[in-house]
């Protein structure tokens, strides 16, 4: 499944530089992930804006669910347990281990 529909390389909103992306995200079950969190969600809708980031999606999370920060990431086509196993398995810890 593709991630993004409609893909366009257009200049980047803040900056101006060349070669940020805009697209549409598919509607439909996801994963909505910023580490340590990863919840189960649904996309509703992808919205454009010249005064936003490329893609902004509205969407629907099954469980409470505290954003924190920018930027966080959508996986189709998985479960939220198995990209909490990827931040195990790829040891993301917000503070690394003195061992």
């Amino acid at each position: 499944m593709e991630l993004l529909r409609e893909l366009e390389i257009v200049d980047h909103m803040e900056t101006g530089a060349p070669h940020a992306v805009k697209g549409v995200l598919p509607t439909g079950e996801c994963v909505l992930a910023r580490y340590p969190y990863a919840v189960g969600a649904s996309v509703v809708e992808t919205r454009w804006r010249d005064d936003q980031c490329r893609v902004q999606a509205r969407l629907l999370v099954e469980e409470e669910f505290e954003p924190r920060g920018n930027h966080h990431c959508v996986a189709l086509g998985v479960g939220p347990e198995l990209v909490k196993e990827i931040f195990e398995a790829v040891h993301l810890n917000p503070s690394p281990s003195s061992e």
